[in-house]
């Protein structure tokens, strides 16, 4: 019922990512799948290693290339050694990112990722043209505790300070 009533605003938060596949013997471009997404969705794993939240989303943004093992629809020969790359052929004009981290032990409630103050603009320019500012003004976090159940917490940025939104705890900075 939202995508009926506001199509430009839907517009203005997709991600298009293209899947293609380059023949290793007829070296023909195949391009497989297109799809559009919302959201980046960084999965979170209980280790102790701190990340930075924007070197987490360049990784996401940027060209993934693998070698893989499939029939050319092409020439039709069978190889190893084509090449699978899966690329952002069009960025949002406001980036969403959730946070996702499965939490079964209450010791590793902290999310393991460092929100930056003051770097919090960075260019894709690595990856796609033309530049594209984004700021990073909050995040999406989901605790999933089991299967079925979790709990969404927000990180949002006030002038130079974190913010936690959390309904469980109270408010803290």
């Amino acid at each position: 019922m939202f995508q009926n009533r506001c199509p430009t605003a839907l517009e203005s938060i997709k991600i298009k990512k293209e899947l293609s596949i380059t023949c290793k013997v007829c070296k023909s471009l195949s391009i497989i799948e297109n799809h559009e997404i919302n959201a980046l969705n960084i999965k979170i794993n209980s280790n102790n290693d701190k990340k930075c939240i924007l070197d987490i989303i360049k990784t996401l943004l940027s060209v993934k290339i693998e070698s893989i093992k499939r029939s050319c629809i092409v020439c039709k020969i069978r190889s190893i050694g084509n090449v699978k790359k899966e690329t952002i052929r069009k960025y949002p004009k406001y980036q969403f990112v959730e946070l996702t981290k499965d939490i079964m032990d209450k010791k590793y409630s902290d999310i393991g990722i460092n929100f930056l103050s003051s770097k919090d603009s960075f260019y894709v320019s690595q990856y796609f043209m033309p530049n594209v500012p984004y700021k990073l003004k909050g995040s999406a976090v989901h605790q999933r505790f089991s299967e079925n159940r979790g709990h969404y917490m927000a990180y949002v940025r006030d002038q130079e300070k974190w913010c936690l939104l959390n309904d469980a705890h109270p408010i803290k900075e």
